[in-house]
């Protein structure tokens, strides 16, 4: 699910557009991961879902068979712990239950242990009388032996996911993974399928990684060239230059709208103080100004509603 203020990174919106483009392969990573498989005739939908106007839920990725009911599944691609969004796992739950007259799942996918552990805690309320409410969605954490396992099964395509799985990861386990996503993909017959599958793996994975598993593969310009060294060879050549201009676009993109959105706080905390009556100095004005840290903004912003000075506002 998305919210008003939150950046997603490369990595979620590679995998969600991966997965919007190639439904089916998320039932071959649970087959392979968790022994289990959505129901079938599963196809990509509307992800926006109105519980009342002007309220509406949208998951990252929406998987319904036609019409208005039967088999669904809501898909969340999740690179850090938010206990907002944890709240409304139940709530797309229960709609789509009510609306598609039956249960469906709530697929959290992640490449990290401690957001998959926090995720599988799922929610868990009391009433003051004893009214329970519970959520608990399917979560798959995707980490080097379930990368390996993807591997194994010798189907290209899934190399996406094994090499997704070492998006934050440096070692050399990272780069022999990611090096047989690649090699697997350079086997796959369709040549624009093949170029998506390379040049999304090489997206989601750090530069310094994708370097690293560059250097590993090519061979010395002296020694013969297999066909599969020379397609990914090529690849490397026509891809890599573009994935890291990409990543350094979307990484510009990101670092822009968060000085623009911690401006937006700065201006407001200085509206606030200037409310309660606080003299603010010119290094005081400035130093506000100069943060480009929003959470600490924030948190200078909830003080200023009720301190009684600005030595509290700002105190370490």
């Amino acid at each position: 699910m998305r919210y008003r203020g939150l950046m997603p990174g490369v990595a979620h919106e590679m995998m969600v557009a991966w997965l919007g483009a190639h439904p089916g392969s998320l039932s071959a990573v649970l087959r392979v991961v968790s022994r289990v498989s959505l129901p079938a005739g599963l196809a990509p939908g509307d992800a926006t879902l109105h519980l009342a106007d002007p309220v509406e839920l949208r998951p990252d990725l929406m998987f319904a068979t036609p019409g208005p009911s039967g088999p669904w599944a809501a898909v969340e691609v999740q690179l850090k712990p938010d206990p907002e969004k944890q709240t409304q796992w139940p709530l797309v739950a229960a709609y789509l239950r009510r609306t598609r007259g039956e249960m469906g799942d709530v697929v959290v996918l992640t490449a990290r242990r401690d957001v998959a552990r926090w995720a599988r805690a799922g929610v868990s309320h009391a009433g003051p009388l004893g009214s329970r409410l519970g959520f608990e969605p399917v979560v798959v954490c995707l980490g080097e032996r379930e990368a390996r396992a993807l591997l194994a099964t010798g189907e290209p395509t899934l190399g996406f996911f094994a090499a997704w799985a070492m998006q934050s990861r440096r070692g050399a386990a990272a780069r022999d993974v990611v090096a047989a996503a690649l090699v697997g993909v350079a086997k796959v017959p369709d040549a624009r399928l093949r170029g998506a599958l390379f040049r999304s793996i090489l997206r989601v994975i750090s530069a310094e990684l994708a370097e690293a598993v560059r250097v590993n593969l090519m061979r010395f310009e002296d020694e013969p060239e297999s066909a599969n060294e020379r397609l990914l060879r090529e690849h490397f050549e026509q891809c890599f230059g573009q994935a890291l201009e990409a990543r350094g676009e979307a990484r510009g993109e990101a670092r822009g709208e968060a000085r623009g959105e911690a401006r937006g706080e700065a201006r407001m905390l200085l509206r606030v103080l200037a409310g309660r009556g606080f003299a603010v100095d010119a290094e005081t004005e400035a130093r506000v100004l100069g943060c480009g840290d929003c959470e600490l903004l924030l948190r200078w912003g909830e003080r200023a509603a009720t301190a009684v000075s600005l030595d509290a506002v700002f105190q370490v």
